[in-house]
């Protein structure tokens, strides 16, 4: 077994939608978040990247066994040896591909490359190396039992033959670790979403412009600008007024130095554009700011659709801050939740049936969910890459709608919502997952709707749907029973909810004639609980 590497170069943050976000993603930003990231394949923070050499091995970790190989005291032995210690190494590599060497992937992998891990590490370059093809790189590592350390400096032709030089300090991040920057973590699966950034640019579009002809100006207010990436949408958009709030004061640093790098003033109070470094409750209070904003916009959008209080908070705006008239728009307008049945399941292994080690509970499927069922709040599953693991139970159901337009505080409140769910399939239900569609406008619908719902099981789609990357967006889900049903059963659940909290729960079966059918639906392990 041994430990490889690459060069590679991570997607360009300087075209987001037609701005320049490498303040929140860039290859220096990324150099501040830790020392080292795991990354799987679908991590948001390699999409798109570029491999600039071909993999070349640092270390061994395992040496095989073999006739040769010396055991304690030099014994030969017939088992394999953990090569253990401090070690270090310096190679030269030479790179395949030009562009900016931001980053070193490594991970371990066997004698055949098949066998290798399935979980990477990256180490970011607090100095990102530029390289052309065919260059020479010099690759310093050095290794611990727990710790590993890359460094990479551009190699020089030797002033005398036999004699290796490099040029410059190795751009290694180093034992120092400088203040992390988690904005980029929390944002890049948002920035690289590319369905998402265009949709919200159009709907922002639409909305000045519908409201300029309205009422001869655009007075923007937005929930939460994080990076600032609405906001200069609106101004792009040509909004007279644009305002935002952000409780992170350290987002709003990084959403200045976002706004300086796009040549967009981002000013203090009474300027065109505004942020202020406060809550949206705090703004509230602000008696001059009321009825003053003709657009609303935010994106408090989780897995759930409720997560991020978009509920109540634009209940809370149009009450307070948004002008009342014809010319007023809210992006989105419209968030419609549909739930489904689901019967999940660890799908065989090599052939291997696994499902006795992990019946009805999502674990050994999910990584890191364990026993997602057995405490309270919702999963967040990609449905979409778990496809192997799970069925559809039932036809998808719409479970509430709201019209995010015309919202009060009346409907901000704890309620219940019986929900009816046909069973298309004998066997085990275990899970329900649900998903929305967000409706920004006319033209626009942003929808998290699984593949396998496309237009299916009774679901459909809008024709103006845009489907984010799920990377950005997943899907929620909770598990509960195990419980048996047949085909053309109705399974009654009931929904409780705050507006952003949700969990479902099945009422317990009733006593009297129409009982039967309801009996099959007991828990089959409730005995066993």
């Amino acid at each position: 077994m041994r430990l490889m590497a690459a060069l590679v170069a991570p997607r360009s943050f300087t075209d987001v939608d037609g701005f320049d976000l490498r303040a929140v993603c860039g290859p220096e930003a990324l150099a501040r978040t830790a020392t080292h990231l795991l990354l799987d394949d679908d991590s948001a923070l390699f999409d798109g990247c570029a491999d600039l050499s071909g993999a070349f091995e640092l270390f061994p970790l395992w040496c095989a066994p073999s006739a040769d190989a010396g055991g304690p005291g030099g014994a030969p032995c017939d088992q394999g040896v953990l090569v253990r210690g401090e070690d270090s190494a310096t190679m030269e590599v030479v790179c395949t591909a030009a562009g900016t060497c931001a980053a070193v992937e490594f991970w371990w992998e066997g004698l055949d490359p098949c066998c290798r891990s399935a979980v990477r590490a990256a180490q970011w370059l607090r100095a990102p190396l530029v390289v052309e093809i065919g260059q020479r790189v010099v690759v310093t590592a050095t290794r611990t039992l727990s710790q590993v350390r890359i460094a990479i400096a551009v190699a020089r032709a030797p002033d005398t033959e036999g004699e290796v030089a490099t040029t410059g300090a190795h751009a290694a991040l180093g034992g120092d670790v400088c203040q992390p920057n988690f904005a980029a973590l929390r944002h890049c699966p948002m920035l690289r979403d590319d369905a998402r950034n265009g949709a919200y640019a159009g709907a922002i579009r639409r909305a000045v412009s519908r409201a300029q002809k309205a009422s001869g100006e655009a007075s923007v207010f937005e929930i939460g600008s994080g990076t600032g990436l609405l906001l200069l949408m609106a101004a792009r958009a040509g909004a007279e007024h644009i305002v935002g709030c952000e409780v992170d004061s350290s987002m709003c640093d990084l959403a200045r130095r976002v706004a300086a790098d796009n040549a967009v003033p981002l000013g203090v109070p009474g300027e065109r554009i505004e942020l202020l470094p406060e809550s949206f409750v705090a703004t509230l209070q602000d008696a001059s700011r009321h009825r003053q904003s003709n657009v609303l916009m935010a994106e408090l959008l989780d897995d759930t659709g409720l997560g991020e209080q978009i509920w109540p908070f634009f209940a809370l705006a149009r009450q307070h801050l948004v002008a009342s008239g014809a010319g007023t728009t809210v992006v989105p307008r419209k968030l419609t939740l549909f739930a489904v049945l689901l019967a999940a399941e660890t799908a065989p292994v090599c052939g291997v049936d696994l499902w006795p080690l992990d019946p009805f509970w999502f674990c050994s499927a999910v990584p890191n969910l364990d026993a997602v069922g057995r405490r309270p709040g919702a999963a967040h599953l990609d449905l979409d890459a778990l496809e192997a693991h799970w069925a559809p139970a039932s036809g998808v159901a719409e479970v509430l709608s709201v019209d995010l337009a015309s919202v009060g505080l009346d409907s901000v409140k704890e309620q219940e919502l019986d929900v009816s769910f046909e069973v298309v399939r004998e066997g085990i239900i275990n899970g329900i997952a649900w998903f929305w569609h967000a409706e920004l406008d006319d033209e626009c619908t942003l929808v998290t709707t699984p593949t396998r719902f496309w237009n299916r099981h009774g679901h459909v789609v809008p024709a103006t749907a845009v489907r984010g990357s799920r990377r950005c967006w997943k899907q929620a889900a909770q598990a509960f029973g195990p419980v048996w049903a047949q085909p053309g059963e109705r399974v009654a659940a009931r929904l409780r909810h705050n507006t952003i909290a949700m969990h479902w729960a099945f009422p317990s079966p009733q006593q009297g004639p129409e009982a039967d059918a309801e009996r099959r639906m007991l828990p089959l392990f409730a005995d066993l609980e």
